[in-house]
């Protein structure tokens, strides 16, 4: 056989028997293969097209040279089936490789047959070039796989329906919320698995959007039914493919969120209504945001928004340091379980105080800090009344000191009386009686400071204006002092207005700058301020001076009744226990912050009279 152009001559006389020696094959692979699979012949077109020429591949194995290794099996079973005459034709489609190791897919449309019955069995294959379409049935695969696994991996059921409604494509998910299975549901209209109460409205959505009408939501929830008949929730978004009457959804199961929800209502419910039964204040906190008081906190402190319940409003400033540090602590999510005492004010200025718990809760399903309230006001009234009990055990532990500091006194009387029987001859009397009344009036002091201390403070409150108060008592004592002793007052331009027991309150101003002066030692300055705290119904009243200071560790005891640093026969010890017992007995506070050599500054607090 020789080939001259297109047209073929045949010398084999069973190949020129099938194919004529004038055809031209163009765009086709020919092929002819004997029983054993062995060339027998290639066209010249079919040849060019893989690169291999028929005089290279004439008698040897067409499977064995020019089919990849992992597809050569299926290739010699499909040859023993058309060779054996189990078949007599089949179509395939078989990669190739060419030449150029380039791998060429090719449809073969195979034939077996016999040009004589004396001439051996032959098999012909006719093959077209397939690699453009079989790569991008290949890129369809794999983008239906990906399609596929999306579909089945999502997390949420998805659907697809055809422009009458019905199911054509589901996904496990859907499978699985629903109980039906794909053969069970595909085809059936949507509405057949929607409530009775909701396939009105899906089904008007479903015209509406279907026809291109805007307005329609496209998200929402509806109640479906299952297969065994058990209702669920599910929250559905659905869009129409473009051009199409086709409808996408998703689904995303809300059955058992739905019912936790309830039940976390109802769980609030019951929690609301046993804390608004409660004697007891509460309060949560959750991510930084108090999101509940309850009734008897808004009664107990006078307020009955949030936005009202402002610790520096509320905190007297001797916790206030405390009650900040709590709060910072609640608000970072932390818990300190431990019990807290803080005195409040409430709106109308009255101070109250409180036992306050925290504690870590669940509400709505999230963390959150449950803080209890307590007011403990009458027990910190029984817890006074105990400690003026304690105050008398106190004056009697103290008896023998008290007596000590009486005799010396007495016996200085005993000596001043035997000597103004002599000063009477010679003419002293005068004034040994005037030391004599020194040294009464000194006895009946230390009786006055011992029934004080041992007594009640019982308070006979009226309208005081603080200012005045405090320009009689420097008045007082700039008229009795040295000149090297100096005393500054600074006050608001407004009045300052109280309820207290001007008498007691009084008398507790001076006993500090008493202490005051005795520091200075004759020599210093005394400076008094009083300002209204912003914000609050406080008043701020200091008392700094420039003495001798208080040692750290004298610090502490400052306040314990007949604890002095006096040299003896100068005091009792008395006279801030008293101060404290005043300024306590008015709901107010007082503080000391002093230094060696630095001086001292004495700190009150007072409540304002309520407006």
């Amino acid at each position: 056989m020789k080939s001259e152009g297109l047209k073929i001559h045949f010398k084999d006389r069973a190949i020129s028997h099938i194919i004529p020696p004038t055809t031209e094959l163009r765009g086709v692979i020919l092929l002819i293969l004997d029983k054993n699979g062995k060339v027998r012949y290639l066209n010249p077109w079919g040849g060019k097209k893989l690169g291999i020429s028929l005089e290279d591949i004439r008698g040897k194995s067409w499977i064995a040279n020019v089919v990849p290794k992992g597809h050569r099996s299926e290739a010699r079973r499909l040859f023993s089936d058309l060779s054996g005459n189990n078949e007599k034709e089949c179509r395939v489609t078989v990669p190739t490789i060419s030449a150029s190791g380039e791998i060429i897919f090719v449809l073969w449309h195979c034939t077996s047959m016999s040009p004589g019955d004396d001439d051996p069995l032959l098999v012909m294959a006719t093959g077209m070039d397939v690699t453009e379409l079989v790569n991008k049935e290949m890129e369809l695969d794999r983008y239906r796989n990906m399609y596929d696994t999306l579909m089945d991996h999502t997390g949420t059921a998805v659907i697809m329906l055809d422009d009458n409604g019905r199911f054509t494509n589901v996904n496990r998910v859907f499978t699985k919320i629903t109980q039906y299975t794909p053969e069970e549901i595909i085809g059936r209209p949507f509405i057949d698995i929607i409530s009775p109460e909701d396939r009105s409205r899906m089904a008007r959505y479903w015209a509406k959007r279907t026809s291109g009408k805007k307005g329609i939501p496209t998200t929402y929830r509806m109640e479906f039914i299952k297969k065994g008949g058990d209702a669920g929730i599910a929250e559905i978004t659905v869009a129409v493919i473009p051009g199409t009457k086709v409808t996408i959804a998703s689904a995303r199961d809300l059955t058992e969120e739905v019912k936790m929800a309830e039940e976390l209502r109802l769980s609030e419910e019951k929690y609301r209504a046993l804390t608004e039964q409660s004697s007891t204040g509460i309060f949560i906190v959750q991510n930084g945001e108090t999101i509940y008081i309850n009734e008897t906190l808004k009664n107990m402190l006078g307020h009955d928004k949030l936005e009202k319940f402002k610790t520096e409003r509320m905190v007297h400033p001797g916790g206030l340091a405390r009650a900040n540090a709590m709060i910072n602590e609640i608000l970072r999510g932390e818990c300190n379980e431990d019990t807290q005492t803080f005195t409040l004010f409430n709106s109308s200025g009255q101070l109250i105080h409180v036992e306050v718990d925290t504690r870590k809760i669940s509400y709505g399903g999230r963390e959150a800090i449950q803080v209890t309230v307590m007011d403990v006001t009458e027990r910190k009234e029984l817890e006074h009344r105990l400690r003026y009990s304690e105050r008398l055990a106190v004056t009697g532990k103290f008896a023998a000191g008290i007596a000590h500091e009486i005799n010396n006194p007495l016996q200085n009387i005993s000596l001043l009386v035997g000597n103004i029987r002599k000063g009477i001859e010679d003419g002293k009397t005068e004034s040994k009686l005037d030391e004599l009344r020194n040294q009464t009036k000194r006895i009946e002091d230390i009786v006055g400071k011992i029934q004080t201390f041992s007594r009640r403070i019982d308070l006979h409150r009226t309208h005081v204006e603080l200012g005045d108060m405090l320009k009689n008592v420097v008045g007082y004592y700039t008229n009795r002092l040295s000149g090297k002793v100096r005393m500054k007052l600074t006050l608001p331009k407004k009045p300052i207005e109280m309820l207290a027991d001007g008498t007691q309150l009084e008398q507790a101003i001076m006993n500090i700058i008493d202490n005051s002066l005795d520091a200075m030692e004759g020599r210093g300055t005394i400076v008094i301020k009083a300002k209204v705290e912003r914000g609050k119904p406080l008043v701020k009243l200091t008392i700094k001076d420039s003495g001798s200071g208080i040692s750290t560790d004298t610090l502490p005891h400052v306040f314990e009744p007949f604890y002095s640093t006096k040299d003896t026969g100068a005091g009792m010890g008395l006279g801030l226990s008293i101060c404290h017992g005043i300024i306590e007995a008015h709901n107010g506070s007082i503080n000391i912050k002093s230094e060696i050599d630095k001086g001292t500054e004495v700190i009150v607090h007072l409540p304002l009279s309520p407006m």
